[in-house]
């Protein structure tokens, strides 16, 4: 086959031919799992523009000297096909954070979990009465859930608090692009739980948005600071010095910025609180004064740009909470380039399908206090 032979079939790659490789059942193959297969493509295509380099200069190198290509090389490369990764090999190249020795022994436990094949294991035992599977990361820690489709990694986190061991949790999530800030529809008179927020957005993943001024009457209903949800402009910057801003931009990245500075071009969704936690890769948390032990939740990004969110227990008898230093810590073991702290005590709180799995330092709030915003990831089917 000729090199131009080569491109005009790659050309004619359809999505629906990707769709009859994946397994059978209903579904669609994941986001992740296309972009691999269409990386596949590629490496094709890169090898045959080489060989094909080589043909029509005479195999001239950078230096300008001519070299004489390897004739045979040349024959087995046109001839060799390029690797394409198993269902397997693409989950866990999506889910490299897993330990394939624990994760191949919960699925010979549980062959149940394959029925839809890779791309449809959905793991599910974060709940409050829930003790987790018996899969860990790499980094030791224990996986509480896991949804192949939908691209979400939940971890048990476990840091030091001042001494006392506080327990959290840690959401890994693939898509940034299905990340956003949602408000609650009964603002500005009040405003609604985490979980409502995530309910009625037809989300998946909620965690804590903006702060809010707590006047005793407002309920959660009057935003402290700005809020961008998807495009739509609610509060004012907070601009004093210390406040920062994260924004979500167009290109799915995540910015820490001073409250004060002009809201980044591109910016479709953002809240203000702050301080920094991790800034381009560098722990910034270390000398701040946000080191007492607390509730604490945080929203950041990896270098992958997956999205990372964490909240930490605390005033608990079982978990006091810590600083944000050994969040920053923590974050950094998993690849986290920006991150912010968010409104914490009983405001931190994560929800996941229907479920709370994170704990209220106030017992008598189970589902946390009424937020006026809540970042919301993923899509219900």
């Amino acid at each position: 086959m000729k090199g131009l032979d080569v491109i005009d079939a790659l050309a004619e790659v359809r999505e629906d031919w990707l769709e009859d490789a994946a397994p059978k059942g209903g579904r669609k193959p994941p986001k992740w799992a296309k972009v691999l297969s269409l990386a596949a493509c590629l490496t094709v295509l890169v090898a045959f523009s080489g060989v094909m380099l080589l043909r029509f200069t005479g195999g001239q190198g950078q230096q300008g000297s001519v070299q004489t290509p390897n004739i045979a090389a040349v024959g087995e490369s046109s001839q060799e096909e390029a690797p394409v990764l198993s269902e397997q090999e693409q989950f866990y190249a999506c889910f490299y954070e897993l330990d394939r020795s624990s994760m191949g022994a919960y699925v010979d436990a549980h062959p149940e979990v394959l029925t839809q094949g890779w791309s449809g294991i959905d793991i599910n035992a974060a709940g409050p009465e829930d003790s987790g599977t018996e899969i860990y990361t790499t980094q030791g820690d224990q996986v509480l859930a896991l949804d192949a489709q939908n691209g979400i990694l939940l971890i048990r986190v476990v840091l030091d608090g001042d001494g006392n061991n506080s327990r959290g949790v840690l959401a890994i999530c693939k898509d940034t692009s299905q990340l956003r800030l949602c408000a609650a529809s009964t603002l500005p008179d009040s405003g609604e739980t985490a979980g409502d927020i995530c309910r009625e957005s037809g989300g998946l993943l909620a965690l804590t948005g903006s702060a809010f001024l707590d006047d005793g009457s407002s309920d959660g209903g009057i935003i402290s600071g700005l809020a961008i949800c998807s495009g739509t402009s609610l509060g004012t910057a907070m601009g004093a010095a210390g406040d920062k801003r994260l924004e979500l931009r167009q290109d799915d990245r995540m910015y820490v910025v001073d409250s004060a500075d002009p809201v980044g071009e591109g910016t479709r969704d953002t809240c203000e609180f702050g301080p920094a936690v991790i800034v381009d890769g560098k722990n910034v948390a270390e000398s701040s004064s946000w080191n007492t032990p607390q509730p604490r939740a945080v929203i950041g990004q990896s270098d992958r740009l997956e999205t990372m969110m964490m909240v930490i227990e605390g005033r608990l008898t079982d978990s006091m909470g810590c600083g944000i230093a050994p969040i920053a810590e923590k974050l950094l073991e998993y690849g986290c380039v920006q991150a912010m702290n968010l409104d914490g005590g009983t405001s931190a709180i994560l929800y996941y399908k229907g479920a709370y799995i994170t704990r209220c330092s106030n017992t008598a709030l189970p589902e946390g206090r009424k937020l006026p915003t809540a970042w919301v990831y993923g899509y219900e089917k």
